[in-house]
């Protein structure tokens, strides 16, 4: 794709319903770049395509051939790690194997992971929940995502309770959907004040350019968008 890489080095692509970021790491660190895209250009009847111009144009503003891609979906994948099961927000994903159409347009290989999956194991690692072993995390942008870190690690399979548990455990009802301060692409609206506890986990619960606090009782500043 382009010229620096090492087998190190990794480009990360987080999918949201409103834009698509491209950033990289190498050697496990992160690279100060970015790149950010509207997600528009993935619904003009070619999302793969749409995918990889952008992935392709931040590779080469920033100078490097990444070995292997990282992509988050907002919503449910397969057990392959392949194919898109679900995304409400960006329906034209369904369906599609898009970690092997898009490995095979990037000519690296391609891994697809859920996007606030991905988040929560970030802040395990070097965020908020470092250390932690037991965590819940919910996030909120364009839409709603939950993820649960556990002993045996991620819990993977039922995500479609996760999504009606969490919505009933924030108090998410139809009338905060409706009188929020800002809408969903489906003309719903999330309530933009709600922070909860859940039971015994520790809990990161995370809004876009807000302060959040996660289990260790800090707050931080979120600057990602779901």
């Amino acid at each position: 794709m382009t010229d620096k890489t090492t087998d190190e080095t990794i480009a990360v692509v987080e999918i949201g319903g409103t834009s698509v970021k491209v950033g990289f790491a190498d050697r496990g660190h992160p690279v100060d770049f970015a790149r950010t895209y509207p997600t528009a250009q993935l619904r003009k009847g070619a999302p793969v395509a749409g995918l990889a111009d952008a992935v392709t144009a931040a590779c080469r503003d920033a100078g490097l051939k990444p070995a292997r891609v990282v992509a988050t979906v907002p919503g449910f994948i397969d057990r392959d790690f392949d194919t898109v099961l679900h995304t409400a927000n960006i329906p034209e994903l369904n369906g599609i194997r898009l970690g092997t159409e898009l490995a095979s347009r990037l000519r690296v290989p391609v891994r697809l992971e859920r996007d606030v999956v991905l988040q929560l194991l970030g802040e395990s690692v070097a965020g908020a929940v470092k250390r932690q072993k037991e965590v819940l995390a919910v996030y909120l942008g364009t839409g709603i995502g939950a993820a649960y870190l556990g002993k045996d690690g991620i819990f993977r399979g039922g995500g479609w309770r996760w999504k009606s548990a969490i919505c009933r455990s924030t108090g998410l009802t139809k009338a905060d959907r409706q009188t929020g301060s800002r809408p969903t692409p489906q003309g719903q609206r999330l309530s933009n004040s709600r922070q909860t506890t859940i039971s015994r986990w520790p809990i990161c619960f995370r809004r876009p350019g807000s302060r959040h606090r996660c289990a260790n009782g800090s707050m931080r500043s979120s600057g990602s968008r779901r």
